[in-house]
């Protein structure tokens, strides 16, 4: 969608009459999914699997998040050339402090509103086709870990699904999982995620 279109529908979704409204966005870190992951500050949900290249792309994802919200929060040029010029958060706050453009009031008033941004920010992680709950906690560790030092952010772990063929056969079969067989260590996956979300 344009611009406007995007802005429009996000208004529209916020104001839907409804207990929960599931987005469903593209793997990648384009501006329509950024922004569509950005309409709440603390439910956007980062689902990952317990492998390098899949942290490795959501912590990219969640670092153009984090910088996609500041560069917004200020629609600045200025703020903009410094975002794309840093690669972390201390980074940018460096950059700040050593930039011309700005006063030495004015640094210290936007590097406090930077931080209050970005620590404000609660990406939930959630990981997929995990052997065991062990190595679901290794790879949302090493996510948060990497959120933590380069971006001052703090994930909440929401969870882990484990690998389950019921899964192909729900979706060949169009038929929940979770309503037909209750009792699968998958099942109670979701549920407990649904739980830590306050939809269950």
């Amino acid at each position: 969608p344009r611009y406007q279109q995007k802005i429009a529908l996000i208004r529209e979704l916020k104001k839907l009459d409804a207990d929960l409204v599931i987005v469903d966005l593209d793997a990648g870190a384009h501006l329509n999914t950024l922004d569509f992951f950005r309409m709440t500050e603390t439910n956007g949900v980062v689902v990952i699997t317990p492998e390098r290249t899949s942290i490795d792309n959501a912590f990219k994802f969640i670092r153009a998040a984090v910088f996609r919200r500041i560069e917004r929060f200020y629609q600045s040029p200025e703020v903009g050339q410094l975002l794309r010029k840093n690669e972390t958060i201390d980074q940018f706050l460096g950059a700040i402090e050593g930039a011309p453009v700005f006063d030495s009031r004015t640094k210290e008033h936007v590097q406090q509103e930077v931080i209050a941004l970005v620590q404000a920010f609660k990406p939930k992680i959630m990981v997929n086709k995990v052997q065991n709950a062990y190595e679901a906690k290794v790879a949302s560790n090493i996510l948060s870990k990497y959120c933590r030092e380069s971006l001052r952010v703090e994930p909440d772990d929401l969870g882990y699904l484990p690998f389950d063929d019921t899964v192909k056969e729900a979706v060949n079969s169009g038929i929940p999982f979770i309503a037909t067989r209750p009792q699968l260590q998958i099942s109670r996956c979701v549920s407990d995620i649904a739980n830590r979300l306050g939809y269950f």
